[in-house]
């Protein structure tokens, strides 16, 4: 067999088993708050709406945390796979524990869930990174196939375990999750001879270098200020909607479409296609940043009769900035983070990115959301953020890349 070939059916096996842990963690989350809230005679734990929202924010932030241990522990204590394996049987076991009812046993079956989907993102990001680690013009359609195989589950998640627990009883959502998990542990012994676990160059002797913990912080820094602004903004944009009746279902609907069958169709042009990763992180921002512009500049001009389009038109546009944003700066990170800490770089950047989120909600709450989306001139303010960062990397790609990060 090809080493193409082994690359290839190791992804494969990567991928699934991913798509499966996602649909479980989703399908798991969609239906927390009401199996927290319901009454008891149902199954449910009985809990006030403050305490249960609270065991929720708890259960999300404590998952990212334990990203990092399970990325240290994949990149300096033990082999990725037994890392992921531990996560996979850790999941079983909280969702089991969720299972047994009762205020006290619940957080711990949250805890131990958490600990487990930490243990096995951060080790299985950096085996699908490794998997074609010698070949960095492969490595964007590699994040582009595994951005699909984490939104599929996303998607399915609620759609399978939610609909089991709403018709059956919770339990029975439950132990559909424990099932599907057996499933992605089986899926992985299956193919584990066709994955490659760790990186094909020698690391004897190789230390972690100053210039890869700056690329790290680098891309970390990009992607907060990217999704910062696009969070603080969606409000704005909420506001400029409003007064035009945009159906929000129809919204989604072609967010979800476009960015779905986006990424399987990006994912195979750039396996044909090589374009640097800089030229399409910087396509990316160069769109996000014009959106803002069309927004704060063009908009008001436009009469009432074609918002609509526009509208439409805007949403679509940043459909395709975050296609070329998200998946290239994931396969940037793998390929310039430190070799031998691949696992924790990946954990820290998506800690960092969901810290946004964070900082969002507290910005929000201190200005009030109303003062935000009447607050226009936000816009201008984005657009010159977004703007400035496109030109940086403008000037990364055509002047100083090589210079600047560890450009092979």
């Amino acid at each position: 067999m090809s080493d193409i070939q082994s690359s290839a059916l190791g992804l494969t096996y990567l991928y699934i088993s991913t798509s499966l842990e996602r649909l479980v963690y989703f399908g798991i989350r969609s239906i927390i708050i009401l199996f927290l809230v319901g009454a008891v005679h149902d199954g449910s734990v009985g809990l006030d709406e403050a305490e249960a929202f609270k065991k929720y924010g708890l259960f999300t932030l404590a998952v990212y945390f334990f990203c990092i241990v399970g990325g240290l522990l994949a990149d300096f204590a033990f082999e990725k796979l037994k890392v992921i394996y531990w996560g996979l049987l850790l999941l079983a076991i909280g969702t089991f524990i969720l299972s047994l009812g009762g205020v006290n046993t619940i957080t711990f079956g949250l805890l131990v869930i958490a600990v487990g989907v930490g243990l096995f993102k951060s080790a299985s990001q950096a085996l699908i990174a490794i998997q074609c680690y010698d070949k960095p013009e492969k490595q964007d359609g590699v994040f582009y196939l595994n951005e699909v195989a984490i939104n599929l589950g996303a998607l399915l998640g609620p759609l399978s375990i939610a609909v089991v627990a709403e018709s059956y009883g919770w339990n029975y959502g439950f132990y559909l999750a424990i099932f599907l998990v057996f499933i992605a542990f089986m899926v992985l012994r299956l193919g584990q001879r066709n994955i490659k676990l760790k990186i094909v160059e020698p690391l004897i002797g190789y230390s972690i270098k100053l210039k890869e913990v700056k690329n790290v912080l680098f891309f970390s820094v990009l992607s907060i200020v990217y999704y910062f602004s696009l969070d603080i903004a969606e409000d704005v944009w909420q506001g400029i909607k409003q007064p035009f009746e945009v159906s929000e279902e129809f919204i989604q609907y072609i967010y979800v479409l476009l960015y779905f069958f986006g990424l399987i169709l990006l994912s195979v042009i750039w396996f044909f296609w090589k374009v640097s990763s800089w030229v399409k992180l910087f396509i990316g921002m160069a769109i996000f940043s014009t959106n803002w512009m069309v927004m704060g500049y063009v908009l008001p001009l436009i009469p009432d009769t074609y918002m609509f389009i526009w509208i439409v038109a805007i949403e679509v546009l940043f459909v395709i900035s975050e296609l070329f944003f998200s998946p290239i700066l994931m396969s940037l990170v793998a390929q310039y983070s430190p070799k031998n800490a691949i696992a924790s770089s990946l954990a820290i950047y998506s800690l960092l990115t969901m810290a946004t989120n964070m900082l969002v909600g507290y910005v929000a709450g201190v200005s009030g959301e109303d003062s935000i989306i009447a607050n226009y001139s936000l816009l201008y303010v984005i657009f010159g953020v977004s703007l400035l960062i496109t030109l940086v990397l403008f000037f990364l790609v055509f002047k100083k890349r090589n210079e600047v990060l560890n450009d092979s």
